[in-house]
């Protein structure tokens, strides 16, 4: 995946780096608090440095409301999301990558390969030369 920055446009830069985020963590769903975090954390990205939706604010870390208003440009909102934990299973308001693969689909081209849909196949036995195996 291309690493580079293909728009000024604060939400394709979003998607672009939840993306990324989805992607180097191998992982299916998300609570908004750790998208949050993550985004914040993302070298380059500047979402610990957002100016606001009209680019008037003075410099701060991107908040849920932000977040959720940029998503939902995109019709991309959040749902109830559960997750196996060390307290058992909890749930939080967050995204599936489910949600978001149509839409970077559309902007970015194919997505990489998820483990859930990549079919194994048999490996066939070499024959190597004089006809053993």
């Amino acid at each position: 995946m291309a690493l580079h920055r293909p728009s000024d446009d604060p939400v394709i830069l979003l998607l672009l780096d939840i993306r990324r985020i989805f992607v180097q963590r191998g992982i299916d769903r998300m609570w908004t608090r750790e998208l949050l975090e993550a985004l914040h954390q993302l070298p380059d990205s500047h979402w610990d440095e957002f100016l606001g939706l009209e680019e008037n604010q003075n410099p701060h870390r991107l908040t849920r409301a932000e977040l959720y208003w940029l998503l939902g440009t995109k019709r991309v909102y959040s749902r109830s999301v559960w997750k196996t934990t060390g307290m058992g299973r909890e749930c939080n308001k967050g995204f599936l990558r489910e949600q978001f693969e149509p839409i970077w689909h559309e902007l970015f081209g194919d997505t990489p390969a998820q483990r859930s849909k990549i079919i194994r196949l048999p490996r066939h036995k070499q024959r190597h030369e004089g006809g053993t195996e």
